[in-house]
């Protein structure tokens, strides 16, 4: 997911630099190896061409990370898709790769950490559809509100350990303190 206006910011968080690449290229990096088919959804104004990548648009502008979502699973080839949002530059390929085999049965796989989901590291099925469309016609954009309607499976932060510090796995970035805090952690040897 690459959406959003990143008013928090100030910029555009897709173009942040983080080491050699932006953050957008940073994502689709983890999810190379893993995926033969990777979109990159959101409202794209000033990105540039990745080259392999799908680039499209919210079909629901301004609803949020559900819109984006929504449309990823509208637009992909597969049955199910890993949604990476772009401004978690700490998650790990290996952290996608799990998420990814713990899907089958399931329409959802979820991180959770001390009562919290993480729904933009995660694993969504095309069977999620019919629930978003009504809650994005309803004009409820939370995302979690997804998983009480369909069969989810929740990886525990007991689960989660292996691949790292859950609170440095899924450090998102929103303002330009939390930018200059990832830097910072990258700095000292956490990160890519």
């Amino acid at each position: 997911l690459a959406g959003g206006r990143s008013l928090r910011m100030g910029k555009d968080k897709t173009q942040l630099m983080w080491g050699r690449h932006t953050l957008l290229e940073n994502a689709v990096c983890h999810l190379r190896g893993l995926a033969d088919d990777i979109l990159v959804v959101g409202s794209l104004k000033d990105t540039c061409c990745l080259p392999g990548i799908r680039q499209v648009q919210d079909r629901y502008a301004g609803c949020g990370p559900l819109g984006g979502i929504h449309t990823g699973l509208l637009e992909a080839k597969h049955e199910a898709v890993l949604v990476l949002s772009c401004d978690m530059p700490f998650v790990t390929a290996e952290l996608t790769a799990f998420l990814a085999a713990k899907r089958e049965g399931f329409a959802a796989v979820i991180p959770r950490c001390r009562g919290h989901v993480e729904p933009l590291c995660a694993v969504y099925a095309r069977s999620c559809l019919p629930v978003i469309e009504d809650l994005l016609q309803a004009g409820d954009n939370q995302v979690r509100q997804v998983f009480a309607k369909v069969n989810t499976c929740y990886i525990e932060e007991a689960e989660l350990e292996r691949f790292g510090d859950v609170q440095q796995l899924f450090f998102n970035l929103n303002t330009p303190q939390d930018w200059q805090e990832a830097l910072r952690r990258k700095e000292v040897g956490y990160g890519n």
